[in-house]
């Protein structure tokens, strides 16, 4: 899937518009910024929600990460360089998530998930790992790239989007937060004005529905608190509204696009080994376990010489 974020969209002058505060939060210049950018593919935030989210997979709506145990399965996964098991759970051949939601999980579940997300993103430490998604950008263009590899065309489409998703919904939360937050804030203030408006203009009408144009003195004091009390609320919402307004352009306008250019769509091309990489790594193999049989060989016949 490649994509791009549209530089026109933000608006506010400059080549990136609104998006120049989120790309100078990430730090450095815009290519800069956009390998950064392409890095979160890999954050445990973006991982951890694409693949706790419902999809569905062979005709079953459930959780990613329980689509995903069925084409990998947990014991499998949890296994080190040896065949050692790396975490006894109890039932680990019907294992699935019951949660979907992080701070929901259960400690076998928080396991599980973090052995998910190094499947996703490779590890070399622990297990050779090889990942199920890379990234790439063509810095000159700006054009990024997810790939998303695994062993069933339906999954792979599916993992891929939801990462995508994830990843796109988070740069654009990220790059509005500020504007968001004052934008909530005004409309909280904007409803709390207009219910003490509804509120004053209710009292105006019930005192004069009450005393039926028969006020005394007291009365027409009373009568001039309610009046000045709701014109004062009314000017003060239709300033809120102005502000509402002003706050929903600025939210709008700083919000900025990711654009994808290609989708993949079934059906997917299978990947296929270099046939003269095999070759050489099979020399290369063979070369070495020679080599080492031809040593101990040597070490052998020296000691029984001596």
């Amino acid at each position: 899937l490649t994509f791009m974020l549209d530089e026109d969209a933000g608006g506010g002058g400059g080549s990136m518009g609104g998006l120049n505060d989120i790309l100078g939060g990430l730090g450095g210049n815009k290519a800069s910024g956009l390998l950064k950018i392409v890095e979160l593919f890999k954050s445990r935030t973006v991982i951890d929600n694409a693949i706790l989210q419902n999809a569905t997979y062979e005709g079953k709506s459930d959780l990613i990460a329980n689509h995903f145990l069925k084409e990998f399965p947990g014991k499998d996964l949890v296994r080190d360089y040896n065949g050692n098991m790396l975490v006894n759970f109890k039932d680990i051949d019907n294992f699935r998530f019951k949660n979907s939601q992080v701070d929901s999980l259960n400690q076998e579940e928080r396991i599980m998930l973090k052995v998910l997300y190094y499947t996703v993103v490779g590890h070399r430490d622990i297990k050779e790992v090889p990942p199920v998604i890379r990234t790439d950008l063509d810095e000159d263009s700006g054009i990024m790239k997810l790939t998303t590899v695994t062993t069933n065309e339906e999954l792979t489409l599916m993992l891929g989007d939801a990462i995508y998703e994830n990843l796109s919904n988070f740069f654009i939360n990220k790059a509005v937060e500020k504007q968001k937050k004052l934008y909530d804030l005004i409309q909280y203030k904007k409803d709390s004005v207009g219910t003490a408006l509804r509120l004053a203009e209710f009292k105006l009408a019930d005192f004069e529905n009450r005393n039926r144009n028969m006020i005394n003195y007291k009365g027409f004091l009373e009568k001039m608190k309610l009046q000045r009390e709701k014109n004062i609320l009314g000017i003060m919402y239709s300033a809120a509204v102005k502000n509402m307004e002003t706050a929903d352009f600025a939210l709008r306008s700083k919000t900025p696009y990711v654009q994808v250019i290609d989708r993949p769509f079934r059906p997917l091309s299978p990947s296929r080994v270099s046939l003269g990489l095999l070759m050489f790594q099979a020399i290369f193999v063979g070369t070495l376990v020679a080599i080492l049989l031809i040593v101990f060989r040597k070490i052998i016949v020296d000691a029984l010489a001596t």
